[in-house]
């Protein structure tokens, strides 16, 4: 049974379809040297956000999966600095995709991913949040953006 925020997992299903997407539907060559260890720094880097995001969660012992009621408010580790650094890894890993691999789709696949993870995703979580952790989470939220903040 689901009682988070969502009964469907949007983050992976669209993060892994939309780089499908840049990759399949960009043009093989075309990035220079330089331009392929960017994308694969940047690659690199997502996912480890994701790990290291993921990962305080478990130790947080709360949810990872949004088809799981957050039991706890995680505001410290990587939520210092974004209230989505999972996303924000996903971004990330996107945008190196883009540049390791240039073209329209791996372009598109990053502004397609933030307006779809918004609304399917980090808004419905953002009401669960706010439903169970009141003043506590409007605090947090008014305190820490939504994608990235200062370091």
């Amino acid at each position: 049974m689901s009682d988070g925020p969502s009964k469907f997992p949007w983050p992976p299903v669209l993060v892994v379809g939309l780089a499908a997407m840049g990759w399949f539907g960009s043009p093989a060559s075309g990035a220079s040297g330089l331009q392929l260890w960017i994308g694969i720094v940047l690659i690199f880097f997502g996912v480890a956000l994701d790990g290291w995001s993921a990962a305080h969660l478990v130790r947080r012992k709360t949810a990872v999966l949004p088809r799981h009621a957050a039991s706890h408010l995680v505001t410290d580790g990587p939520f210092r600095f974004s209230r989505n650094p999972i996303y924000l890894g996903y971004v990330i890993v996107l945008v190196g995709l883009a540049v390791f691999r240039p073209g329209a789709a791996s372009l598109f696949a990053v502004p397609i991913f933030i307006a779809l993870m918004l609304r399917l995703a980090i808004e419905p979580e953002e009401q669960h949040l706010s439903a169970r952790f009141g003043v506590d989470w409007s605090t947090y939220a008014k305190d820490t953006p939504r994608w990235l903040g200062p370091l």
